[in-house]
């Protein structure tokens, strides 16, 4: 039995990065600008009998769960309810707290979590479809949802007639974003019709963002539903008396222990707490005239509302889109000529919308062992300084390879600065080669850190050789690695191969990105590196390559979407590696 094909024509709204630019500007700015609604004074079509399915749902326990509802389902029909929802998680007990107090326990959770959830055409949802269609009643299921690689705290609108009249994914969370990386929230908010009215949906948390409620009410929705099963209490029900009159609109609260009914005047119909069982009430015969919305002056308000909140526990709804730039500079050995030329390019790259650039090894000062030793401490502090103010300057992201000191002493370095001139991480070079011999030391630690919602991660030159330290930043969620190099020059011909080799390898072998940034051959003077600066797709695919000779920018737009990371985490798959690779994840840190 297939899903109706209208829900696969969901448009995907991606966000460009931005400072503050949130969520919501996605799902409700054009409402909210334009003012646009579709609703009429009226009442709902028809009246209709609700039953609310209050249950407490077995963790981990579908077959039971099923049992249950089909009971539930049963006895509404009987008392002739065509409308029946059930509580958020019903079919497998909402397992996302679950696992994410499960403490040391995590690694044995976690994969049962990936393989309970089910598509919109997998076997529990079918035989509920089928349930809807025997009883002919409307039946709203919440479910764990699998999408591919991806996973959605999810409910249906299942019709009479068996089919999924709507799909609508979980937007806000009260847990942190992407954990696990692959659960994911949703992106859009719509209205549909039904053959009561028209109709929206929002899953629990989701209720304490009022926009969510006025991006339904905009878009038509006469009944607003709303499968929970988090916390609740007073102040539930007096903000969900706010929700319903704010918006003219019928408002179901369905929680394992509390059905919550409430009327477009915000006066309750229904309030059963505290207990399991079935509730019914019947909608229909209030008036929906909606007078607030149709005085509502968007033009106040749109742009302030559309901002993130400092600090706050957001994150754009998908990974979406990011302009990296990967910059192949002819580096010499005069530290203030290398600064001013960074510089030079953030600046240029910016004008172009790029969102974070890539430098090559050492292009503070050139990969010169004999030399580096010669710039002070406070010389490479003032040329990162330098570097700083122009990427606030710009509102820009870079990473530089530079020699630099901490606790006195000294590592071939990347810089990582922020849009606002933060340094926010510092990476040091883990394996040293006979160039780094004499001035530098050996780094120890490795860490995840994030330019905008993108987690990303770093190696520098000889690192590549060495698969686990791409691997384990990727397994504790980096998406996106970054490569600065100064390879052999162009008389070692035998390594230019292995090294395109390389850096394709640990794109594809853990479905990731790859920019990577290396220094050109220079003739005269014959120095530099062999150039060949790349940005590799997650299936191993080379987007760009620079040539050998030649200074050259390489820049790309990145579709994150396509870093799925699935060859890495199926690592965690084998369970005789599983300790090895835990307990190597240990080990990476995360820079927030």
């Amino acid at each position: 039995m297939k899903y109706n094909r209208e829900i696969k024509k969901q448009s995907v709204i991606n966000i460009r990065f931005k400072p503050f630019i949130g969520i919501m500007a996605a799902l409700i700015y054009f409402s909210l600008m334009f003012g646009v609604t579709k609703v009429a004074a009226d009442e709902i079509s028809k009246k209709v009998k609700v039953a609310s399915l209050s249950f407490v749902p077995e963790k981990w326990n579908k077959e039971v769960n099923l049992k249950k509802m089909d009971s539930l389902a049963r006895q509404a029909a009987k008392h002739e309810a065509k409308i029946l929802v059930t509580p958020e998680g019903a079919l497998e007990g909402y397992l996302i707290d679950f696992l994410r107090r499960s403490g040391d326990e995590r690694t044995k959770w976690e994969p049962k979590f990936q393989e309970i959830a089910e598509h919109v055409d997998g076997p529990s949802v079918t035989k509920i479809r089928e349930l809807a269609k025997e009883l002919k009643v409307d039946f709203v299921l919440g479910f764990l949802e699998r999408d591919g690689d991806y996973l959605h705290n999810t409910c249906i609108w299942i019709d009479a007639k068996g089919e999924i009249l709507h799909r609508h994914r979980k937007t806000h969370m009260a847990q942190p974003y992407f954990e696990p990386p692959n659960y994911r929230p949703g992106y859009e908010l719509k209205a549909f019709d039904t053959a009561y009215g028209r109709a929206g949906m929002i899953i629990c948390y989701e209720r304490q963002v009022p926009e969510t409620s006025v991006a339904l009410a905009l878009d038509g929705a006469q009944i607003i539903i709303n499968p929970s099963y988090g916390s609740r209490g007073q102040w539930n029900d007096t903000i969900l008396r706010a929700r319903a009159r704010d918006n003219n609109c019928y408002f179901l609260f369905t929680h394992p222990l509390q059905t919550l009914a409430i009327a477009p005047n915000g006066n309750i119909i229904l309030n059963e707490k505290d207990k399991e069982g079935i509730f019914y009430f019947e909608m229909g015969g209030h008036e929906i005239r909606q007078q607030n919305l149709k005085r509502r002056r968007p033009e106040a308000f749109a742009n302030t509302l559309a901002q993130h909140v400092q600090g706050g526990n957001q994150r754009l709804s998908m990974l979406g889109y990011i302009k990296v730039a990967a910059v192949q500079l002819a580096v010499s050995n005069d530290l203030e000529k290398n600064t001013k030329r960074i510089c030079e390019h953030i600046a240029s790259l910016a004008r172009q919308g790029v969102r974070v650039a890539l430098f090559p090894e050492c292009a503070t000062t050139g990969y010169f062992k004999d030399e580096i030793p010669k710039y002070t401490q406070e010389q490479l502090k003032q040329a990162e300084e330098k570097i700083a103010h122009t990427c606030a300057e710009n509102d820009m992201y870079v990473i530089v390879g530079s020699p630099y000191f901490e606790d006195d002493v000294r590592y071939n370095m990347a810089l990582v600065i922020d849009h606002e001139g933060r340094t926010i991480y510092r990476q040091a070079k883990i394996q040293l080669v006979g160039g780094d011999k004499g001035w530098a030391q050996p780094g120890n630690k490795l860490s995840t850190f994030k330019i905008d919602d993108i987690t990303c991660s770093i190696i520098i030159c000889h690192d590549s050789r060495y698969p686990e330290l791409v691997r384990l930043p990727v397994l504790k969620g980096s998406r996106l690695v970054f490569y600065l190099s100064w390879e052999s020059d162009t008389k070692a011909e035998h390594k230019i191969e292995p090294y395109r080799a390389q850096v394709v390898a640990r794109a594809v072998e853990n479905g990731v990105y790859v920019v990577h940034a290396n220094a050109p051959q220079a003739v005269s003077p014959w120095m530099g590196s062999h150039g060949q600066s790349r940005i590799v797709s997650p299936a191993g695919v080379l987007l760009q390559e620079a040539p050998i000779f030649d200074e050259a920018v390489l820049i790309e737009e990145l579709d994150m979407n396509q870093a799925r990371a699935g060859n890495a985490r199926n690592s965690l798959r084998a369970e005789f590696l599983k300790d090895f690779w835990q307990t190597g994840m240990e080990k990476i840190e995360q820079v927030e």
